[in-house]
């Protein structure tokens, strides 16, 4: 079985920020020995992640999980074997991730 690996660009600025040079240098180098394809938080992005805690899915308080959240559902980055996918549901504008409705507010 093998995995394609994904970073967002959010990612790699919180790595940035990691104070331990020896730990930040593990993961950098982890990234580039795997591979990682980085996304990109677009603004289509952004503005998802605002819809998610203007809508109550996530805390106003967690933009960060927002904006993580947000770039996995625009790059459509799921589980197969889970069925766990970030599709747009018929006649709901609003995409769902894991199971979270945006228009209900319900995860089943």
């Amino acid at each position: 079985m093998s995995y394609e690996l994904f970073i967002s660009v959010i990612t790699v600025e919180e790595i940035g920020k990691i104070n331990n040079d020896s730990k930040k240098q593990n993961i950098s180098e982890l990234t580039l020995k795997y591979s990682m394809k980085i996304l990109d938080f677009s603004d289509r992005a952004k503005e998802l992640a605002g819809e998610y805690m203007s809508k109550g899915a996530i805390p106003k308080s967690e933009p960060q999980d927002a904006y993580h959240i947000a770039i996995a559902t625009i790059n459509e980055i799921g589980d197969s074997e889970r069925n766990i996918y970030p599709p747009t549901i018929p006649g709901n504008k609003l995409p769902v991730y894991y199971g979270m409705s945006l228009q209900d507010k319900k995860v089943p």
